[in-house]
């Protein structure tokens, strides 16, 4: 099962590669911290493909706006519609393609102050380090 992990997060990552040679969109972030938690807000237009980075920890997701299809290693194509929320599992990476107009939140629970130091704690920036 792990190979056939691995070799679909190849052909992410292939696609990821492929889409950093296309025209791209403006996807506003809009950051927040309140308390002890990062709140991370993504608006993706609609007919918008994104691969996302990928996460070292599990946390919740709301998709608050849009309709989007999304594809992970573990469970292929899923449509997802707001109102919806759903949990990151860690070592997940995404392919999203956004239907319509969409926002996607991402909640953290940290001590840190700024979104950089926020993704170095969350974000897996070598394969490795899941």
């Amino acid at each position: 099962m792990k190979n056939d992990r691995l070799e679909t997060l190849g052909k992410i990552h292939a696609f990821e590669e492929l889409v950093s040679m296309c025209d791209q969109v403006l996807c506003p972030i809009r950051d927040r911290f309140v308390g002890k938690m990062y709140i991370r807000e993504c608006t993706m237009p609609a007919r918008t493909m994104v691969v996302s980075k990928m996460h070292k920890t599990e946390h919740p997701f709301v998709i608050s706006q849009g309709k989007i299809s999304v594809f992970t290693e573990d469970t292929g194509w899923v449509l997802m519609e707001a109102p919806f929320t759903g949990v990151t599992i860690p070592g997940t990476k995404r392919i999203l393609f956004a239907h319509e107009d969409t926002v996607w939140t991402t909640f953290h629970v940290t001590d840190k102050t700024t979104a950089e130091e926020v993704e170095k704690d969350i974000i897996v920036h070598k394969e490795l380090e899941i």
